[in-house]
């Protein structure tokens, strides 16, 4: 199923596969992707390399933007101004979304608490941007499962958290 408002987007001569990105970088915590095998893993014939076990990983704070975010560096920083994130994030346990679109599922680790990254997401909104992901739900994504399989995946990266 296509973006119901993908006409829209290309009459206004918006390419959303080209819109920016605001994201927070984190390195994957290794010892929980060792725990979810290959036999469950999403890999796309075309593009093996794309899918599967996300080794370099971020929390999106805002997709969509109309200019990325180095281009409008100044605007970015007085939004941010005064948020501070504390020196060591946390994370919950794994979870998983999935989307009737895709032929995968994602897992995901939400960080806990969220509230910097709602409030980081709430005040980049307010930049020119595409709302494509009108659910913000902050998330550092592990993997890209096979359909059906991000429960069984879940389990084994829970047991060793």
């Amino acid at each position: 199923m296509n973006n119901p408002n993908e006409d829209l987007y290309e009459l206004l001569g918006i390419d959303t596969g080209e819109l920016g990105c605001m994201m927070a970088k984190f390195s994957t915590p290794t010892r929980l992707l060792n725990e979810i095998p290959e036999n469950l893993l999403y890999h796309d014939p075309a593009d093996p390399g794309e899918y599967g076990k996300v080794f370099d990983s971020h929390v999106s704070l805002l997709y969509g933007l109309l200019k990325p975010a180095h281009e409008t560096r100044e605007a970015v920083d007085l939004v941010l101004r005064g948020l501070v994130f504390p020196e060591i994030i946390q994370f919950g346990a794994a979870d998983w979304f999935t989307s009737r679109d895709q032929p995968y599922d994602v897992l995901y680790i939400p960080p806990v608490p969220e509230y910097q990254f709602v409030d980081a997401h709430r005040r980049l909104s307010r930049l020119p941007h595409v709302n494509t992901h009108p659910e913000y739900r902050p998330h550092l994504t592990l993997a890209y499962v096979k359909k059906c399989s991000a429960r069984t995946a879940a389990l084994l990266v829970n047991g060793n958290k």
